[in-house]
């Protein structure tokens, strides 16, 4: 056995491929649908799971934020940071949109929905203007009224005029309708048509006849009226949400399509309509809250949103780079940690065994990384006399090489290099068994093999930043 020092250190250098991770940008918006998680009904529409509920499509801006809590354990002089935790995560999805549908308002709102119909007739207020005539009658025909012919006059639904001045404004009450005339109710409907026009009766018309009057009223639909209840119980259920996007691709400029895929979320029932004249138009915002759950197919763990990029892989090997390694001129046929294939386990005396545990080694070409635990073993002083070798760390591993190669490391500080050759340090035919002094503050240095007739040599790295000190 022979033993040899650490020493000069130099940054390893692997002949590996150069892996390169893909990035991307993002200057795109999202499109959403909302799905159905369990059977259920929103208005008079009954929802199986997995079916879309409703979509956005014109979305102005898309926001994806996670956050979570962090406490820590403080003690000390100086009252320091010693070790974190983290929970409470969560993770948030918020949509503005340009437009609003029925449809998604309910699902903004929680509001219940339903349609008019026969059976489900919607009643809607309205009002229409018109001049009083000179015997202080209103007249309202099918010009006037266009689609809102079918007036309803009863107790729940009363009809009111109120005169106008030059500016629009109200300026005299007349009350309550005193009589209808001109078109004959049907329930308390009073369907307007060409032929049928309704003559209305307010108590006092006369003194006003010329002037402008509002006839404020209710009218009858039983199609195309959309109603959403706002209550006070109920609110903006769970869903499965779906959404699509690109991400620019940095090298090629191509947009990959992107899923982003929300196995539970939760619309806050927050909202805010803002109707004005004048400046941008209202935008429509819809705050989700994820919420973990399984993803579709994918039962292996509860994921808050699960994201999917299609086009290429996350790490990709340019094509450029993608060549053949050349064959090293010679190469070490193995090496193995520890000393389980060592003949002699003590030496100077130490007993090897007792220098480290759980120790491993990786040959990658002209590169060895080795790993494990090294014990503490200070003053060793019959390892070797010079201070730089005093490390108080040893690693002990077995090599084997062509018979007659030389494996050459550099010297110590203060001392000479080493030069060893396969099968002639006593212990095997093309064996060498070493014992290495390792520096944790320089772990990695650099050793030469070179074949029995010196024509060709191969420098390898040793690596040992990755034992545990």
């Amino acid at each position: 056995m022979r033993y040899v020092y650490i020493d000069k250190l130099l940054r390893k250098k692997k002949g590996k491929g150069d892996f390169r991770m893909a990035q991307y940008g993002i200057r795109d918006i999202t499109d959403l649908v909302l799905k159905a998680r369990t059977r259920v009904k929103i208005g008079n529409q009954t929802f199986q799971p997995g079916q879309p509920v409703v979509y956005f499509t014109t979305a102005q801006t898309a926001t994806l934020e996670g956050a979570a809590t962090q406490v820590y354990a403080q003690g000390g002089h100086g009252y320091p940071r010693l070790i974190a935790w983290e929970g409470e995560r969560t993770v948030t999805l918020t949509l503005t949109e340009a437009l609003i549908s029925p449809e998604s308002f309910a699902v903004l709102s929680g509001a219940l929905r339903s349609d008019a119909s026969i059976e489900n007739k919607a009643y809607m207020p309205t009002w229409f203007e018109t001049e009083i005539q000179a015997d202080g009658s209103v007249v309202l025909d099918l010009d006037i009224c266009g689609d809102d012919h079918d007036i309803i006059v009863n107790d729940t639904y009363p009809m009111f005029g109120v005169v106008l001045d030059d500016s629009g404004a109200l300026s005299v009450h007349l009350g309550e309708q005193a009589g209808l005339a001109g078109v004959t109710p049907n329930c308390d409907v009073y369907t307007v048509t060409r032929d049928n026009k309704l003559q209305i009766t307010f108590p006092n018309a006369e003194k006003y006849a010329g002037r402008v009057v509002r006839v404020d009223c209710y009218v009858e639909k039983a199609a195309g009226v959309t109603s959403l209840d706002v209550t006070a119980e109920d609110f903006s259920g769970n869903f499965y949400a779906e959404a699509l996007t690109f991400f620019r691709e940095q090298t090629t400029g191509t947009d990959m399509p992107v899923a982003l895929i929300f196995p539970n979320v939760k619309v806050q029932s927050n909202f805010t309509l803002t109707m004005s004249a004048t400046g941008d138009p209202s935008t429509f915002d819809f705050v989700m809250d994820c919420f973990p759950a399984y993803v579709k197919g994918d039962y292996a763990h509860k994921v808050f949103f699960k994201t999917m990029i299609a086009g290429q892989d996350a790490y990709t090997l340019q094509e450029s780079e993608a060549v053949e390694c050349p064959e090293l001129d010679i190469a070490l046929e193995s090496v193995a940690a520890g000393t389980d294939k060592f003949s002699e386990k003590e030496f100077a005396g130490k007993d090897l065994t007792t220098l480290g545990s759980n120790l491993s080694a990786t040959v990658d070409r002209a590169s060895i990384d080795f790993a494990g635990k090294l014990n503490y073993t200070p003053n060793w002083t019959e390892f070797s006399s010079l201070e730089s070798d005093l490390t108080g760390y040893y690693f002990p591993f077995q090599m084997k090489a062509e018979n007659g190669a030389k494996f050459v490391v550099p010297g110590s500080m203060g001392g000479a290099g080493k030069e060893l050759t396969f099968g002639e340090t006593g212990d095997g035919e093309g064996t060498i068994n070493m014992v290495m002094a390792v520096n944790p503050e320089a772990p990695v240095m650099t050793a030469k093999l070179v074949s029995a007739d010196s024509s060709k040599t191969t420098e390898y790295s040793l690596d040992f930043s990755a034992c545990q000190f």
